[in-house]
């Protein structure tokens, strides 16, 4: 700056400070806060003592500066039905307004340039997931954080259903894994020669269907109350009718029924599916087998890791086929064969490599000295792999085995009860169970009736129940790596029958309403029933039952009992071979 007269020259400026520096030179400053808001045309305005002005003029950009965001916590994990947690900070440069959104739940600012985030899960683990915390300024710019959120999944513990008098009766937990038993249903008013349990109506929660001796269907589903309304679903009135179990073979998410119903005339059986449409089973012709009365055992799973569940089925000479679904048929594949001449028991279900594919177990020997062996799945288009998993010495007896996830991890691990009150836990590793001593059931030695695996602390590991001779439930709950025993339930010592354990409804709370206690003694004779370790089995038994049946009109649907031949029958069967191999 300068003046020819040489007179007092003042600076001014449009916005922040100007300086005369004394050298004929002048300096500027300003101190941005809201940018691009803030951009300008700067006017440095020289104005002498006379009154005489001068300006000059820049362009002033100001940026604007995106808004921080933090996170404190990388990762949140909670169980299903707990509220997730997590806090971190945001800012800005600026003084810009800072909006906070998430993709799920809900964050909120608190004020002191911190955040706090919740969401109230529901459902593992479906709902893991990377959460993103979004920081958005006033003029759209915008920074993001993200965390790891695992919700882990919560079994739902386990109730506990049988049947006396007429009526059934049912133990259910509330929240802290406290029973409390009471009256489910009154009747069938029949004669009961099966029950089974499966989610029948596809809500989530198991139901009941019995099947009595005139051939009916009675189906009991469950409210999510505790209490089961029965009707007629359908009938099957032909005699001898074999393999009956549940699984969902069309893969609508309902549960259906199986048989295997002998053809007159020779030695086939054809399997009918009573397929639910959630109301009534619609029976189904699923193809035939070729030798009836030729089949060892048969478990239920979805083997080829495809559409709906499917069959492994082994034959008195140690023949293994899987059968697949096609939702509409079945379509045979041998996969090997297992010596079953010394000794086979306990043929049940497993994924035991985790895999999203089931597998099957067996014991094999009838000595100290047993093999387990696994056939485990290799997929739609070669069956299945025999391989032996572990070896056992039992030197009394083998009395149990049991399938569950008994670590969490999402394989399913084998739990054997030895010299009767011994509980062996083997868990699943690569190709092989690992077997750790688990706990000691000392009620063992007067007998165990009833042994099913379930939760009953919702931990997500599977525990295992029994109920000794004087009507005691015992569950042996797992920790991972073994076994505590916690007494859960009195029953009366009494002649229950059909009993098995299920998720017949969500979890209760203590607050809700308190039905009354089982009697406490009553004069029958206590009867030893089948061990049940699944929802795929239930005992068979007959029992005359008082006592009327809630009941709803549905049409009979009974399938012939009179051979109809047809070309589809055999497309199932494929090579000739196979043919050779189903009637071997």
């Amino acid at each position: 700056t300068s003046d020819v007269a040489n007179d007092t020259v003042t600076l001014t400026t449009s916005t922040g400070t100007v300086i005369n520096n004394g050298d004929g030179t002048w300096s500027w400053t300003f101190n941005t806060n809201d940018g691009p808001d803030q951009s300008q045309t700067v006017i440095i305005t020289a104005t002498d003592s006379d009154g005489a002005a001068t300006s000059t003029s820049f362009s002033l950009i100001v940026n604007n500066i995106a808004p921080t965001v933090s996170v404190a916590n990388a990762a949140v994990s909670v169980s299903e039905g707990e509220t997730a947690l997590n806090t971190g900070s945001f800012g800005d440069a600026g003084l810009d307004v800072v909006e906070l959104t998430a993709t799920i739940g809900t964050v909120t600012s608190n004020g002191d340039g911190t955040w706090s985030w919740s969401f109230d899960t529901n459902d593992g683990p479906d709902q893991s997931q990377i959460v993103t915390i979004t920081a958005t300024d006033s003029d759209g710019a915008i920074s993001t954080t993200t965390f790891t959120l695992t919700i882990k999944n919560v079994a739902p513990m386990s109730s506990l259903i049988g049947f006396y008098n007429g009526n059934w009766w049912i133990s259910t937990a509330d929240e802290r894994g406290v029973y409390a038993i009471h009256v489910a249903a009154s009747g069938p008013a029949s004669t009961i020669k099966k029950v089974l349990t499966g989610d029948f109506n596809g809500d989530g929660l198991d139901d009941l269907a019995a099947w009595v001796t005139n051939g009916d269907w009675l189906v009991g589903l469950s409210d999510g109350k505790g209490l089961f309304t029965f009707s007629t679903w359908t009938s099957w009135t032909v005699s001898g009718i074999k393999e009956v179990h549940v699984g969902d073979f069309n893969n609508d998410g309902k549960d259906d029924i199986i048989g295997l119903f002998p053809i007159p005339g020779g030695n086939r059986g054809r399997w009918w599916v009573g397929q639910s449409n959630g109301t009534q089973f619609q029976n189904r012709n699923w193809g035939d087998f070729g030798n009836f009365t030729g089949i060892l055992d048969v478990a239920v799973g979805n083997f080829d890791g495809m559409k709906g569940d499917d069959l492994a089925i082994i034959t008195v000479t140690g023949n293994i086929f899987m059968a697949k679904t096609s939702n509409t048929r079945f379509q045979y594949m041998f996969s090997h064969n297992w010596n079953v001449n010394y000794g086979f028991n306990y043929f049940q279900t497993g994924d035991f490599n985790g895999d999203g594919r089931d597998d099957v177990v067996a014991v094999f020997g009838n000595e100290a000295n047993r093999s387990i062996f696994v056939a485990k799945s290799t997929g739609p288009g070669t069956g299945f792999a025999s391989m032996k998993y572990a070896g056992l010495t039992a030197l009394h007896t083998f009395d149990s085995l049991s399938v569950g996830d008994f670590n969490g991890d999402g394989k399913d691990d084998v739990a054997a009860r030895l010299n009767t009150t011994k509980w062996w836990l083997g868990l699943a590793g690569v190709n092989e169970f690992n077997f750790t001593f688990g706990t000691t059931w000392s009620f063992a030695t007067n007998g165990v009736n009833d042994i099913h695996v379930g939760s009953t602390n919702g931990d997500g590991n599977s525990d295992i129940l029994g109920r000794d001779n004087n009507g005691n439930w015992y569950s042996a709950e797992s920790n991972s790596t073994s076994l505590t025993n916690r007494l859960v339930d009195m029953w009366a010592p009494v002649n229950w029958q059909f009993v098995n354990g299920g998720n017949f409804q969500p979890q209760t709370t203590s607050e809700m309403a308190v039905f009354p206690s089982a009697p406490l003694k009553l004069e029958a004779e206590e009867a030893s029933t089948p061990e049940l370790t699944d929802r795929w089995s239930g005992a068979t038994e007959s029992t005359s039952i008082a006592g009327p049946a809630t009941t709803e009109s549905a049409t009979p649907l009974k399938p012939a009992d009179k051979e109809e031949e047809r070309i589809e029958d055999y497309a199932s069967f494929g090579e000739g071979s196979l043919l050779d191999l189903l009637y071997s």
